[in-house]
């Protein structure tokens, strides 16, 4: 829906970090997460979450948890925030209260590298030669690294040290297919859109 819907067409599903035309991608290892909204709310309910006033409440909260979404203005990238727009209709549609905060460039960065965000949507580039290290290791966590999320993980470094080592393609490919089915269902992001 978000491909056809927000972009026009003009895109294919993400179902990893790098798109399906990169030489690192690995279909095999790529793991694919449907939009299923009837899963989405059994899991909230096995985890313990209840509705109040309509909307989702966390565990023992006494009120509906508030989701604040980080994304940049329709000015600065129309089609991102269009994206972000679409993720809060779909989340506030599920039942979750959520406003949807458009920052410039300095002031989402801030609030990034703070930590002071409950979600955003953004748009990672990955290049011709692809490198999750910046994103997804754990010395990137500190400032000015670009490991936004947080997540720390040693056998996920190790797994991404050895991807972006030079090597023979094959032993690349290889390095690359362990790193995509490695990241599995731990990753702490969710790519929406290629």
């Amino acid at each position: 829906g978000l491909v056809r819907e927000v972009l026009g067409g003009d895109g294919s599903v993400a179902d990893a970090l790098v798109p399906p035309t990169s030489w690192a991608y690995d279909g095999e290892a790529a793991r694919v997460i449907a939009f299923d909204r009837s899963a989405a709310i059994k899991s909230l309910q096995a985890a313990g979450w209840s509705k109040i006033d309509g909307a989702w409440a966390a565990p023992r909260a006494k009120a509906p948890y508030e989701l604040e979404l980080l994304s940049v203005p329709a000015t600065a990238n129309p089609r991102l925030a269009a994206m972000a727009t679409a993720v809060k209709v779909a989340w506030t549609d599920l039942g979750f209260k959520v406003t949807l905060m458009e920052k410039p460039a300095a002031e989402l960065a801030a609030d990034l590298h703070g930590g002071t965000y409950t979600a955003a949507v953004l748009d990672i580039m990955t290049g011709l030669e692809p490198d999750l290290y910046p994103l997804l290791a754990s010395s990137q966590v500190r400032l000015p690294g670009s490991n936004l999320t947080g997540f720390q993980d040693a056998k996920l470094d190790e797994l991404l040290e050895s991807a972006r080592k030079p090597a023979p393609q094959a032993d690349r490919v290889g390095a690359w297919k362990a790193l995509l089915a490695g990241i599995g269902a731990r990753i702490p992001m969710l790519p929406l859109t290629w």
